[in-house]
């Protein structure tokens, strides 16, 4: 059954201009209305001989409907079953998509209270499943279901302590323009893909479906996913608030597994990433490391340094370095000098650049980085991680480098993985020595044989080959 409608361009610009929707008049003050014609225009809300009813509270039955649209269970023809007793005929199909799609959890008695009134939690929650977030499965409790819901964009939209039909407007809005648990497809893209809804109509509306992203819809998109990073020599250093090292990094996947560079971990057994709100949490496991990439992958801790508990981290998609073209505009973000949150813009130069001392072809662009840039994203004009900024050469300009991400799709990151201390340690009897029969006793030093220098000797500076390439922790 396809009841979402797709509306033409035409009709969109005779709605926006004529407010010719469902409850445009003058029960309502001017922009009250914004939010439910925005999901009317979708084809997401029908309306009614009564208009909108904004001011009245939306029943259980009425949440589940929304949440079964945003879900593009109305295009879905299954016929589905579910446990439910006392659910209104009309809602019969919603219902069963929404049991067997997990948005509606049955009860030992059989009953969900359709007629009831929804609470914004409750609300909440339906959205939160309808991103592939399950309460079940442990990803949040209902006691916190807005707070994650705020992480995620979906604002809390009660101000009076009375859940309305606007205010379920509202948070749907935000619902659309959130991402998906499983990749970065907004749920407006997602709809956008089944064909439930019309791409020109939600870029009329402002939203963003397919094509490129200006760069602050890059910066918006992404920079949650972007964090810097403390290092610290040893559990001292840390107590003591002693910073051995600074550097970037980013998320991959929302359950916490990020990426950064390996030579900003070198010497440090303890690393901290503060996230773009403030939030701190402790590097728990190293789930990949090759020095002569110069990338790492890692696991955070799913609580904050402080006891807080967060199971869900924003993360950027990635791409394999196929996909990248030469001439392509980016955006670097990260830290540099530890100015977080900083982004940059550029082109790629050259996606294949061999650069001595890196293990794989680089990335050339000219998005500008500095010292403290090291880990951070490069992505291009639709948001997606093509490598991780690392390197510059200091004798050109706009010769920046970044490390291709191909080595990420060959990654298992579930694997137990080892500590900071662990993975320096294989390092360092991992690097060859030198054959017994070559490494020379040092001599006896005798007093009577060291020299005094010369005084006031000027000293004449070695001349800098043309390519350096300096690395920026």
């Amino acid at each position: 059954m396809k009841i979402l409608k797709k509306l033409t361009t035409a009709v969109i610009a005779a709605v926006m201009l004529l407010s010719a929707m469902p409850g445009a008049g003058a029960e309502y003050t001017k922009g009250e209305t914004k939010d439910a014609d925005v999901l009317y225009t979708l084809g997401l809300v029908q309306g009614s001989d009564k208009g909108y009813e904004l001011y009245r509270q939306p029943t259980r039955a009425e949440a589940l409907v929304m949440a079964v649209r945003l879900a593009c269970g109305e295009s879905d023809e299954t016929e589905y079953t579910h446990p439910f007793t006392d659910i209104p005929q009309w809602a019969d199909k919603h219902a069963g998509y929404a049991y067997a799609a997990g948005i509606a959890q049955g009860t030992d008695d059989g009953i969900y209270g359709f007629d009831q009134p929804v609470s914004e939690r409750d609300y909440a929650t339906l959205m939160l499943r309808v991103l592939g977030y399950s309460d079940a499965d442990g990803d949040f409790v209902w006691s916190q279901s807005l707070d994650f819901a705020a992480r995620l964009g979906i604002k809390s939209a009660d101000k009076d302590g009375t859940f309305t039909r606007a205010d379920m407007f509202a948070m749907t809005c935000d619902t659309l323009s959130a991402r998906m648990k499983r990749g970065t497809a907004t749920v407006l893209e997602k709809l956008n893909a089944a064909g439930a809804v019309d791409g020109a109509a939600a870029n009329a509306l402002g939203f963003k479906v397919g094509g490129e992203l200006s760069g602050v819809e890059i910066y918006e998109r992404c920079i949650d996913a972007v964090f810097s990073m403390q290092f610290y020599v040893n559990e001292a250093g840390y107590q003591s608030g002693i910073v051995s090292a600074n550097a970037s990094g980013f998320f991959i996947s929302s359950d916490g597994v990020a990426v950064s560079n390996y030579h900003a971990f070198e010497g440090n057994t303890i690393a901290v990433v503060t996230l773009n709100n403030g939030e701190r949490y402790r590097v728990t496991k190293i789930l990949s490391y090759d020095k002569k990439t110069d990338l790492v992958v890692f696991r955070v801790s799913s609580t904050t340094v402080d006891w807080k508990l967060n199971k869900y981290f924003p993360c950027v998609e990635y791409l394999h370095s196929d996909e990248v073209k030469n001439g392509e505009t980016v955006y670097a973000i990260g830290s540099p000098l530890t100015l977080d949150g900083t982004i940059t813009s550029g082109i790629v130069s050259y996606k294949n650049r061999i650069v001595e001392g890196f293990g794989n072809p680089m990335i050339q662009n000219t998005a500008a980085i500095s010292q403290g840039n090291s880990g951070g994203v490069l992505v291009n004009a639709y948001g997606k991680a093509i490598g991780t900024t690392c390197a510059y050469f200091i004798n050109g300009h706009s010769l920046n480098l970044a490390i291709p991400l191909d080595i990420l799709f060959e990654l298992d990151f579930s694997a137990p993985g080892c500590t900071i201390a662990e993975m320096n340690k294989m390092v360092a009897d991992a690097e060859p020595q030198p054959p017994e029969e070559l490494i020379e006793e040092p001599e006896e030093e005798l007093e009577e044989e060291i020299e005094e220098p010369a005084e006031e000797t000027e000293e004449v500076p070695e001349e800098t080959p043309e390519e350096t390439v300096e690395e920026e922790s």
